[in-house]
């Protein structure tokens, strides 16, 4: 039998069709997959790398440069094929362009951020931002985005400079992350790790039906009729560990020990926060994985200010507005200051 806890974990995988659930539980609908792919769903990652690679990129003189300033471009032509089945894609480098409606430039190492020092240059705190498209800063220009103004919070409130590196891509999950984390993130030395963490990061990026095992995939409610000594009941565990947030963290959970640094993990503070936090089961098991708990003073301050609940999200659309980035900035900002400061 699954331990209680990692029976939770798996509940809320939703291999097949995922959505991303309402921000912050105060906006009502789904976030599906025509956001991102125009309603497009792949049955591989090799199809997906396909349709990355055949969507139209012509993004000017070889610069990544859009010949129309006011084109919005599609996903998919910000986007380059990673040949990793952890990774699958990731963001191109050298952008300059409108997207999702706003100003996207990336930088050499296809990050949504300025040309970062490989060396972490003299008095410096340097954090690895781990995330999606909540944590690229969708729909919002980066200054607005929650990454940026953290970084600056923080840098007033350490009364030293703070780097916050912005690693998030968009339709990302935790496997892709720590893959990301490995083969990058890890080059530039941070002195900790930050995962942002929301409800669709379990399991499979939710625009892809199929990984691994393209006969057939269950969902998790069809999973747990499965028994113990069912073949395939061993075949598909295996195949949702891979999935699992809990053993990625983990992992990188490890590095960060090795290395003296916190891991801390943020969960996205939506309704679903209290059902995330108990699904992560290696929140309690692991001490060296600290918690930043939003929900409530992000609530809080919701209710203080009085703002009105449709300010918080873009329109048609579930991803913050820059009036939410900045809450979220002051509350992570806020946690990460009273976890540093007592470590």
């Amino acid at each position: 039998m699954l331990p209680r806890n990692e029976k939770k974990a798996i509940i809320l995988l939703i291999i097949i069709g995922t959505t991303i659930g309402s921000l912050f539980g105060l906006a009502v609908g789904y976030f599906a997959s025509d956001l991102l792919f125009a309603g497009s769903s792949f049955e591989t990652t090799d199809d997906l790398r396909k349709s990355i690679s055949s969507a139209n990129t012509d993004l000017g003189t070889g610069k990544n440069k859009s010949k129309n300033k006011d084109e919005n471009l599609d996903l998919r032509a910000i986007l380059k094929p990673h040949q990793s089945d952890k990774i699958i894609y990731t963001l191109k480098p050298k952008l300059d362009v409108k997207f999702s409606f706003v100003n996207v430039k990336t930088n050499s190492y296809g990050m949504r951020d300025v040309e970062p020092a490989l060396e972490k240059p003299k008095d410096t705190y340097r954090i690895a931002l781990l995330g999606d498209s909540f944590a690229f800063g969708w729909g919002v220009e980066r200054k607005e985005s929650f990454a940026y103004k953290a970084e600056k919070i923080l840098s007033t409130k350490l009364n030293k400079r703070v780097e916050i590196l912005n690693f998030g891509v968009p339709g990302y999950s935790t496997f892709q992350q720590a893959a990301l984390h490995e083969e990058l993130g890890r080059q530039f030395k941070p002195d900790a790790i930050l995962i942002y963490f929301i409800d669709n990061d379990f399991g499979l990026p939710f625009f892809i039906k199929n990984y691994e095992y393209p006969e057939k995939l269950f969902e998790a409610k069809e999973f747990h009729k499965l028994k113990d000594k069912d073949k395939e009941y061993n075949k598909y565990r295996q195949f949702l560990d891979k999935m699992n947030p809990n053993y990625h963290i983990k992992k990188l959970s490890q590095e960060c020990k090795e290395k003296g640094i916190p891991l801390f993990v943020a969960i996205n503070p939506n309704r679903k926060a209290k059902r995330m936090r108990d699904a992560l089961w290696i929140l309690k098991e692991d001490p060296n994985v600290k918690l930043l708990w939003m929900r409530d003073d992000f609530v809080k301050t919701v209710k203080e200010r009085e703002i009105d609940i449709r300010d918080l999200t873009l329109k048609n659309d579930p991803h913050p507005t820059p009036l939410s980035h900045g809450i979220l900035a002051e509350v992570l900002s806020k946690k990460l200051f009273e976890s540093l400061e007592l470590s």
